[in-house]
């Protein structure tokens, strides 16, 4: 199956103006995960302390994380910080791809599961792990 983005074949994609011009429109800006994070619960009023609460990442990772102060974030503390900031699955995505971590795909179940739990806004980790082990799957490691 070819990856396919309007039009434009990623196996084909090969003229270095064509190139510049994909990344123009279709690649990420370069706000970083801490910023956009934090924008986001801004907008969905949520505080940085309900968000520690929910996401049930460790409270000093989590902190230095949102401040900036700690990069590289794993993708499971990524996964646990946009359910906690009940963010949507394009929103998710986008956070993924500024933490420079795997997004979210449809053929694996824990995946499909986790999109699950942020279309319906579960909105706290403990209920998505507890989804997830019922189905014999690994809950998130926060």
């Amino acid at each position: 199956m070819t990856n396919q983005i309007e039009g434009i074949k990623m196996d084909e994609l090969k003229e270095p103006a064509e190139v510049d011009r994909f990344v123009k429109t279709w690649c990420v800006d370069e706000i970083p995960f801490h910023v956009a994070m934090n924008e986001k619960m801004i907008e969905n009023k949520v505080s940085l302390s309900a968000l520690m609460d929910k996401s049930r990442v460790n409270k000093n990772y989590g902190y230095n994380l949102i401040n900036g102060r700690r990069t590289n974030p794993g993708r499971d503390k990524v996964l646990a910080m946009c359910i906690a900031a009940q963010l949507s699955y394009e929103e998710t995505q986008e956070m993924l791809m500024r933490a420079k971590v795997g997004g979210l795909y449809y053929r694996c179940e824990r995946d499909v599961r986790i999109v699950a739990s942020l279309n319906n806004k579960v909105g706290d980790v403990l209920a998505v792990n507890i989804e997830l082990e019922e189905n014999g799957l690994q809950p998130l490691d926060v």
